[in-house]
């Protein structure tokens, strides 16, 4: 994980590490602290991957935003809606890049060899 250089910022978030295979073994739990919010708490950064991957979580997270600007929350189902919109959207964004990527692979395995062969 990154770090997040937060100057006079306070962190964002701590961040809980626990350790330990099975119940013999001792689990230990690191914490430690990421990101950075604003002063008034309206913008706020993170090097966490994947932080609004749960539906839940980002929905809950920005009804939280939405509610400190005077607007209602959104509600689960239209948030399920927007879920698989942006699924979908990223999953086209994929085969594009895919097939960008075919593309450039097949090309340079067409480019002829420069071995052997003088400038």
């Amino acid at each position: 994980m990154g770090e997040t250089p937060r100057g006079d910022a306070r962190p964002c978030f701590h961040v809980r590490s626990a350790r330990g295979a099975s119940d013999q073994q001792a689990r230990t739990c690191d914490v430690s602290t990421d990101g950075a919010v604003s002063a008034g708490g309206m913008v706020r950064g993170t090097y966490i991957h994947g932080l609004f991957d749960r539906a839940g979580f980002r929905r809950a997270w920005l009804n939280r935003i939405r509610l400190r600007r005077g607007l209602p929350p959104v509600d689960i189902e239209r948030s399920e809606r927007l879920t698989q919109r942006l699924r979908k959207e990223l999953d086209e964004a994929r085969a594009k890049l895919d097939a960008i990527a075919n593309i450039e692979r097949s090309l340079n395995e067409r480019k002829p060899s420069n071995e052997g062969r003088q400038p």
